[in-house]
């Protein structure tokens, strides 16, 4: 008996895609089933310790503010700018910005959010989103992440709980999950608790990485969003717009803001190289490996997929029914 697609309900047929754990080298077989009726792309067998996929030195848990160095210090600083640069006075934020560009923080932006509302960061890993927006003046943010060690205080606040969607209580005006809503089972069920947890006309914004892209159709196994077996569910757009339907979320926008990431990282994997060094967690220089021609090229493609929503990271913006 074949495995039901949880997004259609389909019972096949689907494409099998066998991948391994690439970011930290560790391999492994991970078979994933892709629906040729919604397109979505699921994990088939979950492994039972997935919490052994997300060590300590995992990067969304390296906050950059709990490590006094200077490199950590200028990470926190361009959190602060990104907010800032709203302002029109702001020209060395924008400048800074135009360097170090962010593209969660600009799908938040581009939302205008106000300070008064009850925002909550779902899977915020250590919060440095939450705490810049703290410090911006958005004082009921609020992040939430099932993996974190524990609670995490900032200036004597809680600003992260150690929580998944269904343990969280409160009603918000947005909640956003940044490259989080792939990592969660059972996404239809996920969607509807977050439909609770929004007020009246409340909106959500999800980020997460896409199959509807050219660079998941090109690499298959070897692409760098695939995140083998950490990425539960690889989204398509035609299975989204089935689910936000049926849960009676409005779409509001719908974009690509892919970066060129999701080439250069797919090479590399492709040739059998790692992100990050398994045992001490260091983070790997892949792009050393490349030519700036080549860099160019794949970020002039990056932007040419994004004009035509063909990126491999899909931003969504809903609003509750």
């Amino acid at each position: 008996m074949s495995t039901p697609c949880e997004v259609c309900k389909s019972s096949g047929p689907f494409n099998a895609l066998v991948a391994e754990e690439k970011m930290f080298g560790l391999g492994g077989h991970f078979t994933y089933l892709h629906c040729q009726n919604c397109e979505t792309l699921f994990l088939k067998d979950v492994p039972i310790d997935m919490g052994s996929f997300y060590p300590s030195y995992y990067y969304s848990f390296a906050s950059s503010s709990t490590k006094p160095s200077l490199l950590n210090r200028l990470k926190q600083s361009l959190w602060d700018a990104r907010f800032k640069a709203r302002k029109p006075y702001a020209f060395w934020a924008k400048a800074l910005l135009r360097r170090f560009p962010n593209a969660g923080m600009e799908a938040v932006i581009k939302m205008g959010p106000r300070k008064s509302w009850d925002i909550l960061d779902l899977g915020c890993g250590a919060g440095d989103l939450v705490r810049a927006m703290r410090k911006s003046g958005f004082s009921a943010a609020m992040g939430a992440d099932a993996f974190v060690e524990a609670d995490i205080y900032w200036n004597g606040q809680l600003l992260v709980k150690k929580a998944q969607a269904d343990e969280i209580s409160g009603q918000y005006d947005l909640i956003m999950l940044h490259h989080a809503f792939e990592h969660m089972p059972q996404p239809e069920a996920q969607l509807k608790v977050l439909h609770g947890l929004l007020k009246p006309q409340g909106k959500l914004l999800l980020r997460f990485p896409t199959v509807t892209s050219e660079a998941f159709n090109t690499f298959q196994k070897n692409w760098v969003q695939l995140d083998a077996p950490r990425h539960l569910f690889l989204h398509s757009e035609k299975g989204m717009r089935l689910m936000v339907e049926h849960q009676g979320f409005e779409v509001l926008d719908f974009y690509t803001d892919a970066i060129a990431f999701q080439f250069w990282g797919s090479e590399w994997y492709a040739r059998g190289g790692a992100l990050f060094d398994a045992q001490t967690g260091k983070s790997l220089e892949v792009k050393n490996q490349f030519s700036r021609q080549e860099m160019l090229l794949f970020q002039q493609r990056t932007r040419e997929l994004n004009a035509m929503n063909q990126g491999d990271q899909a931003v969504w913006v809903l609003q509750k029914g």
